[in-house]
């Protein structure tokens, strides 16, 4: 069994490895480096940040045995010690900055490239940072997580697909444009956090949330109008419309937001010739619950849900999680499952 010297000699032939394919001979002469003074900076690196950042994914992930072998197959963490190099030369101020600069994003892109991972070497990321999964997050370069001062334990804990940007895609302002992180938040996969935004201390972000606004601390951020469309063209062969007859236009849905316990509100366009049914995982009609169109136009339905009178509560309670949405019109049907703000209502209905 492999004790904690051992690891760190294999974080610092890592950290080693990955300056070594930037850090060339002329690069080193430019920067003022000795053969022998790298390894005592990836020393340093190591004993401030590595060990913490993989004592605690360790920690963090269940799936993690071991430091050492989380170290051998985890290209997130790799990831992870890439920044920290990077940073490390990014901020170093005994070098010119332009040349401090450039060495730290090439850096960045060969560790970018080996692991899907994109961290700018100017944010500012505290202690015990985990990348879990991680593929296609990226972190803004004026971004900030966490306290530079403080031990904070499982501080930042990001998944895959995230993403900590400028709101604007050309011609940001100079200043601050990415989020500020307070400390142990976690943020799911997919999520997106844009602009200059301030995000509290122990708050928790699901996934695929979009967040331009500050968030206080101690609060999580639940996402209630996520879908997932299915299309399906009818079969028309017995009556397909005539050359003078016009093609209909597709349905189009935006988003589903429960209002009260018992109004579900669907926005999109071309509504006005849909008919709104429930159905099961099968396709099958739904008859336990009743709906009643409040109001319909071409961008909006607002339907009442209820219980019908004979309902078998238990069937309903097998069925609840395969519920969906179905929009149909004369030639054209679309389905809205897995939608939360639909399973909302539902439940309100069932469990009172």
């Amino acid at each position: 069994m492999r004790d904690d010297s051992e690891l760190m000699q294999v974080l610092i032939d890592e950290s080693y490895r990955i300056i070594t394919q930037t850090l060339t001979p002329p690069y080193q002469t430019a920067m003022g480096l000795s053969e022998d003074e790298i390894p005592c900076i990836f020393a340093e690196i190591s004993l401030t940040y590595a060990l913490d950042d993989l004592s605690a994914l360790v920690n963090k992930d269940p799936a993690a045995v071991s430091c050492m072998e989380t170290f051998e197959v985890y290209n997130s963490f790799h990831a992870v010690l890439g920044y920290r190099i990077a940073n490390y030369i990014y901020k170093w101020k005994d070098i010119e900055c332009k040349l401090r600069e450039k060495v730290a994003r090439i850096i960045a892109e060969g560790v970018k490239k080996e692991t899907g991972i994109d961290i700018h070497p100017g944010a500012t990321i505290g202690p015990r940072f985990v990348i879990d999964h991680g593929v296609n997050t990226v972190i803004g370069g004026t971004s900030e997580i966490g306290s530079d001062f403080c031990i904070i334990g499982d501080e930042f804990y990001v998944l895959q697909g995230v993403i900590l940007g400028a709101r604007d895609v050309v011609n940001n302002h100079p200043g601050k444009r990415h989020p500020t992180i307070g400390d142990r938040v976690t943020i799911c996969g997919c999520t997106r956090v844009f602009g200059p935004v301030n995000i509290g201390d122990d708050v928790f972000i699901s996934p695929c949330s979009v967040i331009t606004d500050d968030i206080p601390s101690s609060h999580k951020v639940i996402v209630i109008n996520q879908l997932q469309l299915l299309k399906r063209n009818k079969s028309v062969s017995n009556s397909k419309p005539t050359k003078s007859a016009s093609v209909p236009q597709k349905i189009r849905v935006y988003g589903v937001v429960p209002k009260n316990c018992d109004v579900i509100i669907i926005y999109g366009s071309n509504f006005r010739n849909c008919e709104l049914k429930l159905v099961d995982y099968r396709m099958n009609l739904i008859r336990d619950i009743l709906i009643k169109i409040i109001f319909k136009n071409e961008s909006c339905i607002k339907a009442q849900l209820s219980l019908s009178e004979n309902y078998d509560r238990d069937e309903l309670l097998t069925n609840i999680e395969g519920i969906s949405v179905k929009l149909e019109c004369d030639y054209y049907s679309l389905y809205i499952t897995k939608s939360v703000g639909l399973s909302h209502i539902i439940d309100s209905l069932v469990w009172g």
